[in-house]
């Protein structure tokens, strides 16, 4: 018996012990032109512990939408958007999981369903000091809803335009690079247009939040902030469609990890395989929320880690072509600017 208890404690020794369940650190696997990988990749060795406090940002797992919550070093934190309206209770349960209370900063970048769906539901159990916004919001129920919800509640908002600058906590600076202080939102016919994008910065590391911002967004950054795109990390813009991530800001971008929100067999062929090659091609670590499960990135200021809530399923299918439909209705609403005074 002795014996055998030694030979087993030698297999285990070579083996390895197994994975435990939960976050781990993982590398993403893709090559170029490959959408799903064949097999889910080996954890690598955990590195050297990150240095002092952290800034954490978390790509929540909402399905076809965005939810992006980033907590400070001291505790303060901000929101970008909350997902859909059919992501259930994904992100309350996950902001009821990690403990989170209170949102000190909720930032709306633009009044898609697949931003805001969520946001009544979020102001209904958690409470928040102020909304940030462009001010701009279309006069759907959906929209209206949640400015007389704000208004009951006597939450503040906050108008946004590029050059503006907040801090989220100590140390964690924010630059507002769209929209553009001069443009007419009301007369922007495609919302994803009005998206507000913003550079995060802590330390030596940069984050670049980008709604669902489209070419002409990123022509008109490229041409007004050059120097401020660059970034380690990018959450990419309109759930890797081909309506963004263009070579130019792709190449002035250069990130290190690029993050892709979306859900699996989304109805939209998201996301657009040759918007990922257009990343892949410049060795970017490429996650995605349908394959990973929610991402997190910690960084120290100086070095950062991304951890994932799980490893990629071998049989994630690739997304297919959307159906053509037939010509888009016109729009029967009209948009609502709210006269909101520029963030502090």
């Amino acid at each position: 018996m002795k014996i055998k208890a030694l030979l087993l404690l030698v297999l285990l020794t070579f083996l390895g012990a197994p994975l435990q369940a939960g976050a781990q650190e993982t590398p993403p696997v893709a090559t170029e032109g490959q959408d799903t990988p064949a097999a889910a990749p080996a954890p690598t060795p955990v590195p050297e512990p990150l240095e002092g406090p952290l800034l954490t940002v978390n790509v929540v797992d909402v399905g076809q939408g965005d939810a992006i919550f980033i907590q400070a070093p001291d505790g303060k934190n901000l929101l970008i958007d909350a997902g859909p309206n059919d992501s259930n209770r994904r992100l309350l349960t996950w902001l009821e999981q990690h403990g989170i209370k209170k949102l000190d900063r909720l930032l709306i970048t633009h009044g898609h369903s697949d931003h805001v769906g969520n946001i009544k539901k979020l102001l209904l159990a958690v409470p928040v000091d102020v909304v940030l916004g462009s001010g701009h919001m279309h006069t759907n129920h959906m929209n209206l809803a949640i400015l007389e919800l704000m208004k009951a509640k006597a939450i503040p908002m906050k108008k946004l335009v590029a050059g503006d600058r907040f801090s989220i906590g100590e140390g964690v600076e924010v630059l507002v690079l769209a929209p553009n202080k001069d443009k007419n939102l009301a007369r922007e016919r495609n919302n994803n247009n009005n998206s507000v994008v913003i550079k995060v910065t802590f330390g030596e590391m940069d984050f670049l939040f980008t709604g669902d911002a489209e070419r002409k967004v990123e022509k008109q950054m490229l041409a007004e902030y050059p120097a401020d795109l660059a970034c380690e990390v990018i959450k990419v813009a309109h759930h890797g469609s081909e309506s963004s991530s263009s070579q130019a800001f792709v190449e002035a971008v250069s990130p290190q990890v690029a993050i892709v929100s979306l859900a699996t067999k989304n109805a939209f062929g998201h996301p657009s395989l040759d918007t990922l090659d257009r990343y892949l091609k410049r060795q970017v670590k490429l996650y995605r929320t349908d394959q990973w499960g929610s991402v997190t990135v910690e960084t120290d200021g100086k070095n950062l880690r991304v951890l994932t809530e799980r490893a990629i399923a071998t049989d994630t299918p690739a997304p297919k072509p959307p159906k053509r439909r037939g010509p888009r209705k016109k729009k029967t609403t009209e948009p609502v600017d709210q006269p909101l005074p520029k963030a502090s």
